[in-house]
């Protein structure tokens, strides 16, 4: 072959090349062993940056165990970032210093935002301010049955302990006042409520110290006696529902007047009222209530009796009793509904020996020429204390 021929030769297998050889580009064998190289070095590279991440978190949190956040303020103080055996160190240094100012409603005056006292690190071992003398200001002591024919006095005393008796009229602001006693109504009612709540918490402790007080606020509790609380106002009586209420007792309002607001409460739960005395005048604007409402609450179920305690101080006590009866009659009463109000219904827990005519009870008995409850103008033909005539009128 000639010389041409193999340049020509040549040049004719130059142009037969691929587009790849001809540009001299790398073959496709060699960048698939660069890729093979490339991924296992990106995933180390993660696995490396994962673990310093997760050291750094590790010693970070071990830091914190011992250590306050950043912006921790404790009392005042900026704690970020110190040791909590520091902080705890600086803090006792300060508390010598420390004192806890204490505001609130003084239940004395009834002033709010007063400054009741101040507590200092050495106040904490005091023992709590005892409140009996304030609740005894509010619950008077228990009830009994007395006869005032008996010539003895043990042989008074037909029944003892019947009921706890209180007070939760502005009287207890009027008497008290000097002695430092309520004198708000939210106050008597704290009183009232923490007296309770404490006795619950004594009787539900297995091993305790004898209180005879408690013991007493427990046969409440427990409803063994009930509960007569003298309120005079809708308000009073509206915090003595409340407290009934709370503690499941078994109550008895005592002069009770306004208290058709609550009647339905009272009914359904089985509580009893005892209309005071409507004929003082001079509280007639405060002690007002709706008597023939009253009435109509009776028949519809209001258990509701009428009474006198004597000791308004411008009357007897049966005198103010009939003028109640006579209020009552105005409103519509029949006799036969008053005489049970000053009768049967009053005989509270002592049912079984006054308050009707039956074999075994105490045989107080008038004998009259008409009811009482309707006449004035009737006489009393005979009068029987304890099985005794004590009064027979001559023959006309």
């Amino acid at each position: 072959m000639g010389k041409k021929q193999k340049e020509h030769f040549s040049q004719e297998g130059a142009s037969e090349k691929t587009g790849s050889e001809a540009l001299n580009l790398p073959k496709e064998g060699k960048s698939h062993k660069r890729k093979k190289y490339i991924l296992p070095g990106m995933i180390f590279a993660v696995i490396l940056a994962a673990g310093i991440a997760a050291f750094g978190y590790y010693q970070t949190a071990l830091y914190y165990r011992t250590h306050f956040f950043p912006n921790t303020v404790i009392n005042g103080v900026d704690c970020s970032r110190m040791e909590a055996a520091a902080v705890a160190e600086m803090l006792d240094a300060r508390l010598e210093e420390y004192s806890l100012e204490v505001t609130g409603r003084d239940y004395r005056t009834g002033e709010s935002g007063a400054q009741i006292g101040k507590i200092f690190p050495s106040d904490i071992q005091l023992a709590y301010q005892d409140t009996r003398k304030e609740v005894e200001a509010l619950l008077a002591g228990q009830a009994a049955l007395v006869h005032t024919s008996a010539e003895r006095t043990e042989d008074a005393f037909l029944a003892r302990r019947i009921a706890l008796k209180g007070n939760y009229t502005a009287a207890v602001k009027r008497t008290f006042k000097a002695k430092e006693g309520p004198q708000t109504r939210m106050a008597m009612y704290q009183l009232l409520d923490e007296a309770f709540r404490s006795a619950q918490e004594y009787s539900e402790k297995e091993k305790k110290d004898y209180d005879e007080g408690k013991e007493v606020l427990c046969r409440v509790l427990r409803r063994e006696i009930p509960l007569i609380m003298a309120a005079n106002t809708a308000l009073e009586a509206e915090s003595v529902v409340k407290l009934g209420r709370r503690y499941g007792l078994r109550l008895v309002i005592a002069g009770a007047f306004g208290v058709e607001d609550f009647a339905q409460e009272i009914m359904d739960q089985g509580w009893h009222v005892m209309l005071g005395d409507g004929t003082n005048m001079m509280a007639a604007q405060e002690n007002h209530t709706d008597l023939r409402r009253l009435l109509e609450l009776s028949r519809k179920g209001l258990d509701l009796s009428i009474y006198s305690s004597g000791d308004e101080g411008y009357a007897y006590g049966y005198e103010q009793i009939w003028w109640n009866a006579a209020q009552m009659s105005a409103a519509g009463a029949a006799g036969w509904e008053i005489m049970d109000m000053m009768t049967i219904r009053p005989a509270l827990g002592v049912d079984a020996l006054a308050g009707s005519l039956e074999p075994g009870k105490q045989a107080d008995i008038i004998l009259c020429r008409g009811c009482p409850a309707e006449r004035f103008d009737n006489y009393i033909d005979q009068t029987i204390v304890a099985g005794r005539t004590v009064f027979r009128r001559e023959a006309d």
